[in-house]
């Protein structure tokens, strides 16, 4: 199956053992939302620590993947991609343990360095599974792909965040004060990674992929694309790529500034602003990522139908409409609606982003995903920096206002990304390619 094929129905959409490594999945992601509500609330309810200090916690978090994405990138493409998953995995496990210290001894310090652990080894998790995705799926519904890696956190988030947030609630009014008890679910959170690791690694074949002769396809791809060019045509041309990725990097660091700008500040102003009581506030946040998550593969499957820049332009808006609706609102279930469509559309984006970066270079696709978790999370150490700033020095409304202006700034820089990178990717875009999967979608519903 080559890059130009005709889709037709029938074909191979995902390989055999594609279920199986969205199966896996979900267990490494029991403590995402919990830890979304539980870490602020710890450092700004029980610790006393400003906004700047907040900031802080989630920026080193993003110092450390910032710093283990090349290498992790670097590795994906060279050895074993489970056990880069399973060394991923086992790491995140020793960061809730020590999150789990040092919440009982009240360190914020401790909480530092363990947000640090935590963010350098979640990198040679997840850029593993991101390309072990791209191979094991068909191009034309790769935003489908990762639009049911979604789901799987989905689920996981649901088991994790139900025993998470049972426990939070029965210790907080029945047990006060007890240092214990809140934060045991971190220490089932570690034991879960480090289960689901070990199963990737002895369950998932990294050879069994979609199509065996990626390298060879790029290759001819490549060599079609410029039969009939001169030396300086194919120059001319490999500089549009350079261009248009290099644009792509900047959309996605400008994006992760924005929603990380907005995220850890979103918490707090909902316990400050709207609801002070915190088990309703943490029930509140619960909604806004699930539905979404529960919902990604259905994202996914328009992402694929729809063209790119305007996918992106209709995200970008609407989710800048949906932020400045949140900061009017003074009803928690207004917040909790609300929530929900301001995570569907950064899934979507994100889905669409995914999808582009996963067509760039089919040999090198460890590197692409790579880079774009550097340039994610560079984005997400400036983000909460500059948050934490404009909260403490400006107002409470400030980091939302911040927000809704970058994200209107990126509808031209996806509009510039396209108008370079669309013509050279690996895995080009097609109008025939998306009427059959239109077909293929629709004859599904």
């Amino acid at each position: 199956m080559t890059p130009t094929e005709t889709f037709r129905p029938g074909q191979q959409e995902f390989t055999k053992d594609f279920d199986s490594v969205m199966s896996i999945i979900k267990w490494n992601c029991l403590g995402f939302l919990f830890l979304d509500f539980f870490i602020p609330f710890v450092i700004s309810q029980q610790l006393h620590i400003n906004g700047l200090g907040l900031g802080l916690v989630f920026s080193i978090q993003t110092l450390g993947d910032v710093c283990s994405a090349p290498i992790a990138g670097w590795l994906t493409d060279r050895i074993s991609k489970p056990k880069l998953v399973l060394f991923g995995a086992n790491g995140r496990a020793f960061a809730y343990v020590l999150m789990y210290i040092s919440v009982i001894f009240a360190s914020y310090w401790g909480l530092v360095v363990a947000e640090f652990s935590l963010g350098f080894m979640v990198t040679f998790f997840w850029v593993p599974i991101s390309t072990i995705i791209a191979q094991k799926s068909n191009k034309r519904c790769r935003s489908y792909a990762f639009g049911k890696r979604r789901f799987a956190q989905g689920t996981g988030i649901l088991i994790g965040t139900t025993f998470s947030v049972v426990i939070f609630i029965l210790a907080n009014t029945y047990a006060p004060g007890n240092v214990f008890l809140p934060s045991s679910s971190l220490i089932v959170f570690g034991i879960a990674n480090t289960t689901a690791g070990i199963s990737f690694y002895r369950h998932v074949d990294e050879h069994l992929v979609l199509d065996p002769k990626l390298e060879c396809d790029e290759q001819k791809g490549n060599m079609e694309g410029n039969v009939g060019s001169k030396d300086h045509k194919k120059t001319e041309v490999s500089r549009y790529l350079l261009i248009g990725f290099a644009l792509l990097c900047l959309a996605v660091f400008l994006t992760e500034t924005n929603q990380s700008c907005a995220k850890p500040f979103f918490r707090v102003y909902l316990l400050v602003n709207i609801e002070p009581d915190e088990n309703l506030a943490l029930l509140a946040l619960i909604p806004g990522q699930l539905i979404s998550l529960f919902l990604a593969p259905r994202f996914g499957k328009y992402a694929d139908r729809v063209n790119p820049f305007v996918g992106m332009t209709i995200i970008c808006t609407c989710g800048a409409l949906v932020t400045l609706i949140t900061i009017l609102a003074n009803n928690v279930f207004v917040f909790a609606s609300l929530q929900v469509f301001d995570q569907s559309f950064a899934l979507t984006s994100g889905l669409i982003v995914e999808n582009l970066m996963s067509r760039v270079s089919l040999k090198h696709r460890g590197k692409i995903f790579g880079v774009k978790s550097f340039m994610g999370n560079l984005g997400a150490i400036f983000g909460p920096t500059i948050g934490g700033l404009l909260w403490d020095t400006v107002s409470s409304t400030a980091p939302f206002t911040f927000s809704i202006f970058v994200e209107l700034s990126l509808i031209p820089i996806y509009f510039l990304v396209l108008r370079f990178i669309k013509r050279d990717l690996a895995e080009s875009f097609d109008e025939g390619e998306k009427k059959a999967v239109e077909k293929i979608h629709s004859d599904e519903i």
